[in-house]
């Protein structure tokens, strides 16, 4: 791929969303009390393996002695996730090439709204806003934080898959400061998620 002549917008474009990518869909599991609402790229298949894919219907939303969680992840780092799976093996190879990627990307997501585009990368925040939420769970400590919720053990699946390619896209914005504000200011809503702790690549908010 050579990002200069073959930007492919349709990579990055809304597609048909199953209900697990959709704003606002959340797993029920009433043995133990719970509805987690699905973010894509924070563990969702990992979620619903765990408990089970039975999704509430718009009245269960509602039932208000349910605990309510959430899977929250640093937002450079989902973006960078996020990125990481669209393009796949389209990723350049040359570091030059892929700023240019990068650069083409933030561009086009800067000038298009939100609900266009592919839910791996639309901002965490649209998929719980206006709801109530008890536990925010960080992803960087998901284990240290599932656990005392009393849930069975986390079945985690794709963990760690091509780590390689994540490591390349997260240590150039590390080192690229206007990516990485730029990524910064289209991710704000994210960034005011109460009861956070950043564990990523930005450092403190």
């Amino acid at each position: 791929m050579d990002p200069s002549t073959d930007f492919d917008i349709k990579i990055l474009q809304k597609k048909n969303e199953s209900r697990n990518h959709s704003e606002g869909a959340a797993i029920i599991n009433e043995e133990y009390e719970i509805l987690f609402y699905i973010i894509p790229k924070n563990a969702s298949s990992s979620i619903i393996e765990t408990l089970g894919p039975r999704y509430a219907s718009k009245r269960e939303l509602n039932i208000s002695r349910l605990r309510r969680a959430v899977i929250y992840r640093d937002p450079i780092q989902r973006f960078v996730s996020g990125i990481k799976q669209l393009y796949s093996n389209n990723l350049p190879q040359i570091e030059s090439d892929l700023i240019l990627l990068l650069d083409k990307i933030l561009s086009f997501l800067e000038n298009t709204p939100w609900e266009e585009i592919d839910t791996h990368i639309r901002p965490q925040s649209r998929f719980i806003q206006n709801r109530k939420i008890d536990q925010i769970l960080r992803f960087e400590h998901l284990e240290e934080d599932w656990y005392p919720l009393g849930l069975p053990d986390l079945l985690w699946l794709h963990q760690g898959k091509d780590r390689e390619a994540f490591d390349r896209i997260e240590q150039i914005i590390r080192n690229d400061e206007s990516l990485r504000l730029r990524i910064m200011s289209l991710y704000a809503e994210d960034y005011k998620i109460p009861n956070y702790e950043d564990c990523g690549v930005v450092g403190t908010h």
